[in-house]
């Protein structure tokens, strides 16, 4: 997998934006607190904020695709690729 350069620049890509996600949300509580002279809730309240504007939309997200037309793609989209994968030559990936 490492020889492939494709694989090298997703994995790449993914290290980059973890370490700059991590960065922010550590940079940002402190800006907020030292720099800015907001209280630790204040602090608190924007970091939780954060978080539930994130994670909320899933608690109701499997309902909304369950219920639209959506839901039964995943079945034709497999079956349309599948001559796709009968016809590839042995061996090859």
């Amino acid at each position: 997998m490492l020889r492939q350069p494709v694989y090298v620049v997703a994995v790449a890509a993914a290290v980059v934006s973890y370490a700059v996600m991590s960065f922010i949300m550590t940079a940002t509580p402190i800006s907020m607190h030292v720099h800015d002279h907001h209280t630790d809730t204040q602090t608190a309240w924007v970091i939780q904020s954060h978080l539930l504007a994130m994670y909320a939309p899933s608690l109701v997200s499997g309902r909304i695709i369950g219920g639209s037309a959506c839901a039964p793609a995943w079945p034709r989209g497999s079956r349309s690729c599948s001559p796709a994968w009968r016809s590839r030559a042995p061996g090859t990936t």
